[in-house]
């Protein structure tokens, strides 16, 4: 396993459990926020495909555009958190997943102040749409920069801004689990990776649940929720940065040191 990530079974335990958790939970509480306030959701990009398509057989051209903008913008953090992370492990160089993480709690806490201000309009009215819509792309990217990130991080075990991959495996871990007559040691090892995609689930569910209850009473002002836990995921990968940092200078300088022969 390269040192520049983490090991796959490693990150199925505490306390890597426990940051997942909080990012998958973030990642609900912001998609749930970005619904309300605009009927879009935002973490994902996983029906927008199908909306894109309908709107196509509707001409409806310009929805066409906007769709796929939220697309571009998705992709677009991926490539972002990509040149900090998985870019620079391709260049053999030390990737900065502290500093990928730290765009988060940057962009919520713009948007948390214009949103307060009022640049956005009020919280979920639809004639404000033209200015929602640049929050959307703004959370739609800032959803991509996450994923991206903590996806290279974990050697795409872990995924926190949507849930498909993760009921999937999920439900095909199960199986195993019960069908599977799988050794000892396999079975504890598929047995805690299913514990660690059901917290994921709950999380998620729960972030939703939070920031339809905040968002009802505070509007803009509930994205102060995910800042704070993009702060504590951030204060966090700093942590983990520092390890990941020695590991890789560690193995970077075991391959430049010459292998003396033996006679």
């Amino acid at each position: 396993m390269p040192a520049s990530k983490l090991d796959k079974v490693e990150i199925m335990r505490a306390p890597y459990t426990l940051l997942w958790a909080l990012l998958a939970f973030q990642a609900g509480y912001i998609n749930t926020f970005g619904f309300l306030t605009s009927g879009r959701y935002v973490s994902h990009v996983t029906g927008l495909s199908t909306q894109i398509g309908h709107s196509l057989v509707s001409d409806e051209f310009i929805g066409v555009v906007q769709l796929l903008s939220f697309v571009i913008a998705f992709i677009a953090g991926a490539f972002v958190s990509g040149l900090f992370t998985s870019a620079r492990q391709d260049q053999k160089k030390v990737p900065r997943f502290a500093l990928s993480a730290a765009l988060m709690p940057m962009i919520l806490g713009v948007l948390l102040v214009l949103g307060v201000a009022g640049v956005f309009g009020p919280f979920g009215d639809e004639t404000w749409m033209l200015r929602n819509y640049g929050l959307v792309l703004a959370l739609m990217f800032a959803s991509g920069l996450q994923n991206g990130c903590f996806s290279v991080l974990t050697q795409n075990q872990i995924r926190t801004t949507h849930m498909t991959g993760t009921s999937t495996d999920y439900g095909v871990e199960l199986a195993r689990l019960w069908m599977g007559g799988l050794p000892s040691d396999e079975r504890r090892a598929v047995s805690e990776a299913n514990r660690t995609r059901l917290i994921l689930l709950v999380s998620f569910a729960v972030g939703a649940l939070v920031a339809g209850a905040m968002s009802a009473h505070t509007g803009h002002l509930s994205l102060i929720i995910p800042l704070f836990t993009s702060i504590v995921s951030w204060t966090t990968m700093i942590k983990i940065q520092r390890k990941i940092t020695y590991l890789t200078l560690k193995e970077m300088k075991s391959r430049a040191t010459p292998q003396t022969s033996r006679v």
